[in-house]
């Protein structure tokens, strides 16, 4: 024990003395338990416990009571999911039930009170515009609803006329608490007294009142849906529950939240079968390993260099403990006690910083990112403990090469203050080939077989791989300096003496540049599989404005264009209309449907529209095989999926134009029918087919009375949007139908925004009833979450390029100082020490980003392929991630940060050369 005190002695006596290369290594250390401590934190306060999830769902409740249907159900225990016991059977709803029928199920003292959502308004806003918000009737001061909502400012509605909005919805209508709030007809107004939010929501827009005061929300009048909040006798225990719901009672209940009941217990979980114990996809979990390691090696190569350079400090001291009679193994163990103390001093600076960052951060957090409140401050003590470890292993894994290079040096070179020879070891050249070969023969074979595990081992050894090689590569690399001008032949020259030092800093850089290109190139994949899978309504820039017009009402069509034109920045709009039945056609509880036909000969037979079930195993792997399966659930739909048209409008709604538009007008003033899918047509002929429905008294599926007609028909090259079909005027009345006018279309010049939306909508409803509007933008943005943390990491890992690029450059001036004072006794300029400093950057940097380019786009297209073939047998089938190479990326890290770099090390480095003691 006194050997190990000593020891560790020593190496806080240095970490005093060398305060800037401690400081250095201490933040590189801390920085990986700083965002360890803070997301296990940040974790633990939003993994709600079931006491803050009882108060989030019920307030203070004992239980939560509706009855969305009048037969027996099955519910998911911790939330209001249902389903029937007959999930083929489509019972009508029941009639609504009010507070009274509600309490015939509850237990004799039971007091109910009434939260009715699901219901919305139309509000107008500042901007002469309107905006449709979701409406809730409940008194929020009464004590059962403790805890529901959160009152920002203002207080609670206490009488008729008075309304609490949330935040956004108060943004977006342009009021404040004090301001008067009108319906969009203006039939009614109210004074805003409050702002709240809901906690688990802080971003929805709605609006509060009593009930009785907005729309729909009179308690004498029940509602579908409606809830009520139950202030029981007693707990309600999962066997009560089961009991109300043979009566079609859905029950949120606080003691089956406080102690769900096993699965074996809830028939809800038979119904839609066993869920994985994970909370993500085992291969997002795998993925999330691969950066987790590729993480902490990006930190042992970063702190590395730190502690070569240290060692290379002391090698004198070093060396006098070997010429004491010291062992290499006490010198191994000096060094290992660095990495030690620092470890432990990075582990309580980064714990402490992760926690203030967590507690100060909550808001942000909540605000940004998670959208909804945390729970109490909690810390995950298990997760920060592993925290303390990161830090301590990585400081002293670090350290280890470092230690065994500082072990073996020559004591009279060490004490003569002379470097040696410095030299690559062919063994260690060898394993890296060795690693990098077998991790390209681990990718391939895990890709093909579609093993998670072992392409993730497989890209970390041919990452250990690079990481060995490097140190060979910069002994040969150096070999150009010949060619170069001073200040970048002596950075090579340096590079490839100091290797002990220089090489690990290389190879972060190159571990930073390659996640950085891997995750970018993913994240491109991802995004142009998610715009090659979106399948528009029209096209972009289209609008399109449904309406219905009263019977003889002809001018309504001229009402909504003039609409659209006054609030929009439009072109010319185009009326749209829909083939119907005569109005004697169906009876007022039926309904008639006009589509045309897919060929039985080519319908996918595996279909589960057509089969009643889902498909089997193997009837998945022949609907691969069957190019009639291979668009199927990718067709997109609009208001006019079968159009009439006398080609006025069929440009618009479907993006055609030029010589195609020509000929599609020609077709239709000729009689025939356009079609946008060539399945449709057979022998130069379409089916349209007439269907009338009428509604059966014991709620079975109606049986229709069918209509075919077989009309001349033309494919429609080119066509997007989910316009299925044209139809000509002039053949309605042979089928039997009318065209009837549904809506308008027209192409913005400008994009609206929030803002021109609300207004078009006001416009809209005041030149006819029921007129909406909407906007074909292009490919949504899916997956937002994924795509924000992509973009996290791909940043992160360009700011460890530059920083590992500035801190290597940093140790290598400290190393060079000798070399430095030589120069400027042999006459180099002030401004000598900046070009070199300059150099040496650029040398770490490009060489870096260089082989990291390399790595990366090895990484990248292995985890593409990857992917693609764990979808491969999957049916119906996604587009796969296209195979292309993220060109802006590497252009950004070869080029970009490179001058990033060699400019933030130039700036910052003094010109003064530093006076030491030289061997002579």
């Amino acid at each position: 024990m006194s050997a190990v005190r000593t020891t560790l002695r020593m190496s806080w006596r240095q970490v005093r003395r060398a305060k800037g290369r401690s400081v250095l290594i201490v933040t590189m250390l801390m920085l990986p338990v700083l965002a360890l401590s803070f997301t296990a934190a940040t974790f633990d306060m939003f993994r709600l416990t079931p006491q803050e999830q009882a108060v989030r769902a019920l307030g203070a409740a004992d239980a939560a009571v509706t009855r969305p249907q009048s037969s027996a159900l099955f519910q998911e225990p911790t939330k209001a999911a249902w389903s029937t016991p007959d999930l083929s059977r489509h019972d009508a709803p029941p009639e609504p039930a009010g507070r009274d029928q509600i309490a015939t199920f509850l237990p004799a003292g039971s007091r109910l009170l009434l939260d009715r959502t699901g219901t919305t308004a139309v509000f107008a806003t500042r901007g002469a515009g309107i905006a449709k918000l979701e409406t809730r009737a409940l008194d929020y001061t009464d004590p059962l609803a403790a805890g529901l909502l959160r009152q920002l400012s203002g207080s609670a509605p206490k009488r008729a006329g008075q309304v609490a909005l949330s935040r956004v919805a108060a943004d977006r209508l342009g009021v404040a608490v004090g301001d008067v709030v009108r319906l969009g007809d203006g039939s009614a107004s109210y004074t805003v007294v409050g702002l709240v939010e809901r906690p688990d929501g802080i971003h929805d827009q709605f609006v509060v009142a009593l009930p009785g005061t907005l729309p729909d929300s009179d308690p004498a009048t029940p509602a579908v849906g409606d809830r009520y909040l139950a202030d029981l006798p007693a707990a309600m225990p999962w066997t009560q529950v089961r009991d109300l719901n043979k009566s079609g009672v859905v029950a949120v209940s606080r003691a089956v939240l406080l102690d769900p009941p096993p699965r074996s217990e809830v028939p809800y979980y038979a119904n839609w079968g066993p869920q994985s114990g994970l909370p993500v996809s085992e291969t997002s979990l795998a993925y999330g390993t691969l950066v987790v390691v590729l993480s902490l090696l990006e930190v042992v190569l970063l702190a590395g260099p730190a502690f070569a350079v240290g060692a290379r400090r002391r090698q004198r001291e070093l060396a006098l403990v070997g010429a004491a009679g010291g062992t290499p193994a006490q010198i191994r163990r000096i060094v290992l006690a660095d990495g030690l103390v620092l470890g432990l001093v990075a582990a309580v600076a980064g714990v402490a910083v992760g926690l203030a960052a967590a507690w100060f951060g909550r808001p942000l957090v909540e605000q940004y990112l998670v959208e909804q409140r945390a729970g109490a401050f909690r810390v995950l003590p298990l997760g920060q403990l592993a925290a303390v470890g990161l830090a301590v292993g990585t400081g002293v894994i670090g350290a280890l090469v470092p230690a065994f290079t500082a072990a073996r040096v020559d004591l009279v070179q060490a004490l003569s203050g002379r470097r040696g020879v410095t030299r690559s070891k062919r063994r260690w050249v060898a394993l890296g080939l060795a690693l990098v070969a077998g991790g390209i023969v681990a990718v391939s074979y895990a890709t093909l077989q579609r093993m998670i595990p072992v392409l993730i081992a497989g890209l970390v050894a041919f990452e250990l791989g690079a990481v060995l090689c490097t140190p060979a590569l910069v002994g040969a690399v150096s070999k150009l300096g010949r060619f170069l001008p001073l200040a970048p032949r002596i950075a090579l020259r340096d590079a490839a003496r100091n290797r002990a030092s220089a090489a690990p800093a290389i190879a972060a850089v190159m571990a930073a540049v390659a996640g950085c290109v891997a995750l970018g190139g993913y994240l491109a994949g991802d995004q142009a599989r998610q715009a090659a899978d979106y399948r528009p309504s029209y096209p972009v820039g289209t609008v399109a404005a449904p309406f219905h017009s009263a019977e003889g009402d002809t001018a309504a069509a001229g009402r909504v264009a003039a609409a659209l034109r006054r609030t929009l920045a439009i072109g010319a709009t185009h009326d749209v209309a829909a083939p119907v039945c005569p109005a004697n056609a169906a009876d007022k509880a039926g309904s008639c449907d006009v589509t045309v036909e897919m060929p039985v000969a080519q319908r996918c037979p595996y279909d589960w529209r057509l089969l009643g079930r889902d498909a089997t195993a193997a009837e998945r792997k022949a609907a691969l095989a069957d190019r009639r399966c291979d668009h199927l659930d990718q067709e997109s739909s609009n208001m006019v999926p079968n159009l009439v048209d006398d080609g006025a409008a069929v440009g618009t709604v479907t993006g055609v134009s030029g010589p195609a538009l020509d000929r599609a007008v020609a077709d239709l003033r000729a009689g025939k029918v356009l079609v946008t899918d060539a399945r449709l047509i057979t022998d130069g002929t379409v089916t349209v087919l007439r269907s009338v429905y009428t509604d059966t008294p014991d709620g079975s599926r109606p049986v229709p009375v069918e209509t075919r007609t077989r009309l001349p028909a033309v494919l429609l090259p080119g066509a997007v949007g989910g316009t299925r079909a044209v139809l000509p005027p002039q053949v309605l009345g042979g089928l039997g139908l009318l065209a009837q006018p549904i809506g308008l279309v027209g192409t913005v010049t400008r994009m609206p925004d929030t803002g021109d939306e609300d207004r078009a909508r006001a416009a809209l409803r005041s030149a006819s009833e029921g007129a909406y509007m909407e906007v074909e933008r292009g490919t949504p943005a899916y997956d937002t979450e994924k795509t924000q943390m992509l973009i996290v990491l791909m940043l992160a890992a360009c700011l460890v390029t530059l920083g590992a690029a500035w801190i290597a450059t940093g140790l290598a001036a400290a190393d060079g100082r000798a070399d430095l004072s030589t120069l400027g006794a042999v006459g180099a300029s002030p401004g000598f020490r900046r070009r070199l400093s300059l150099s040496q950057a650029g040398v770490i940097a490009i060489l870096g980003g260089l082989l990291g380019s390399l790595v990366g786009l090895g990484m990248m297209y292995a985890v593409l392929f990857s992917v693609n073939e764990s979808h491969r047998g999957g049916w119906p089938a996604s587009s796969p991630l296209p195979l292309d190479a993220p060109w802006p990326l590497l252009g950004l890290v070869v080029l970009a940060v490179p001058v990033l770099a060699m400019t933030g090390a130039g700036l910052l480095t003094r010109s003064r050369l530093p006076i030491e003691r030289r061997i002579t």
